[in-house]
């Protein structure tokens, strides 16, 4: 995974005090691994096209974000050329 380095800013209230922050992230690339699967359901005879959907899950193995595990679930339409 890799990512850039950024500033964030942070905007809020406390105690009826507007306030802002502001904090560097570094930047990096973190070794990570991933899997996942999907299933298709063809309409009609011809197997041209149909739905699908699939499920990705990344685990991050070290840097900053070390032991994170996070994924994504996807539905779509589909049209195959042969």
């Amino acid at each position: 995974m890799i990512y850039p380095s950024r500033t964030d800013t942070f905007s809020g209230t406390l105690s009826g005090q507007s306030i802002t922050q502001t904090v560097p992230v570094n930047g990096g690339a973190d070794f990570a691994i991933n899997g996942g699967g999907g299933i298709r359901y063809y309409l009609g005879q011809s197997g041209t096209y149909g739905f699908r959907t699939e499920a990705k899950f990344y685990k991050i193995l070290d840097g900053a974000f070390s032991g994170t595990t996070f994924g994504k679930v996807e539905l779509g339409f589909f049209i195959q050329l042969h």
